[in-house]
């Protein structure tokens, strides 16, 4: 009887979550800030990006809505530097290029400013983020050239070009592999963000999520964060 109950109880609270709940997508810009900090210096590198996904607001009391929801991510930048070493000078050109999978839970608060019309908005709450493949294409020219492909969570090698001996190619992998740092697939971060719901059904918003987890597997004098801003458009159903 009373496994009967709680189903019972579990029923109701879905259907009145159901009835006061609504379904909308997004897509969006993202401008991401990569921070790789040695020993006190960081490093910044900026990263454009894309989003789309889905939200799902559901309402818990008057103005408050609970919004969890899925959304894809990806992002690219291009870097490039000269090293100088005890055997001569290289160039190295970096394209990176990373897919994701974000799953928020925000609490979002509502004021209505012309009914039926033009509302604002603000939200806060966790995100967790997983890899789905995160990977740098690197061109190397001077003292030795080559072309490959470096994945970032597991450290796999696809080389392009190399007009050298197969020693010499394994030799090279094992040596970039050993100075690579690799990263986590799951991250953690906090987001807010506000904005403007027109209609009833569109709704635009700004939002800035800060990093809390060490992307990197393991480093002992680095840490390795993203904080990422977003801009998306969306509609409600």
């Amino acid at each position: 009887m009373r496994d009967r109950i709680i189903h019972i109880i579990i029923l109701l609270l879905a259907a009145a979550f159901s009835a006061h709940a609504q379904l909308g997508v997004k897509v969006g810009y993202t401008g991401s800030t990569h921070k790789l900090k040695v020993e006190g210096d960081v490093e910044k590198i900026h990263a454009d990006g894309m989003t789309a996904g889905l939200t799902y607001d559901i309402s818990l009391m008057k103005n408050l809505y609970l919004r969890p929801g899925l959304m894809y991510g990806f992002e690219w930048y291009s870097d490039s530097n000269n090293q100088i070493t005890e055997y001569g000078g290289f160039s190295i050109n970096e394209h990176f290029k990373e897919h994701s999978i974000t799953i928020p839970l925000h609490l979002r608060y509502e004021i209505e400013i012309i009914p039926e019309i033009l509302s604002c908005f603000v939200a806060a709450g966790p995100d967790l983020s997983i890899g789905i493949s995160s990977t740098t294409d690197i061109s190397m020219f001077g003292t030795m050239d080559m072309n490959f492909k470096y994945d970032n969570y597991d450290g796999d090698m696809e080389f392009t070009y190399f007009p050298y001996q197969d020693e010499i190619k394994d030799l090279a992998a094992d040596a970039i592999r050993n100075s690579s740092l690799l990263y986590k697939r799951l991250a953690f971060g906090l987001q807010g963000s506000a904005g403007f719901i027109i209609m009833k059904n569109v709704k635009m918003e700004l939002g800035y999520g800060y990093g809390l987890t060490d992307r990197l597997k393991a480093a002992d004098s680095y840490t390795y964060r993203t904080d990422r801003l977003r801009f998306t458009i969306g509609c409600i159903f």
